[in-house]
């Protein structure tokens, strides 16, 4: 009889045990799963970063190259306001 009640003790203790390894075990699952979450939503946030970054740089190309453009523009009309003057200055020089 003691040999039973000792077994049964035993099992108990086992039993016990292995529910706190099932706790555990959960806890550690559910830790993992929202580390998992979290690590998602910060990739989501920095892609969403990334995109915005990605169009304010095609924005800013877009600006710099229309400067350029201008720039090359105004660059030629100075050069031909400047022809003109000579022109006008050689042409008062000779009268």
């Amino acid at each position: 009889m003691e040999e039973l009640i000792a077994e049964k003790s035993d099992w108990e203790e086992q039993k016990k045990e292995s529910n706190m390894t099932w706790d555990s075990v959960d806890k550690e699952i559910f830790e993992i799963l929202y580390q998992k979450t979290a690590l998602v939503s910060d990739l989501q946030v920095q892609k969403n970063k990334k995109e915005v970054l990605l169009r304010q740089r095609d924005s800013l190309i877009q600006r710099v190259n229309k400067g350029k453009s201008r720039y090359a523009e105004l660059e030629t009309k100075i050069l031909a306001g400047e022809e003109l003057c000579k022109k006008h200055a050689a042409s008062q020089e000779s009268r």
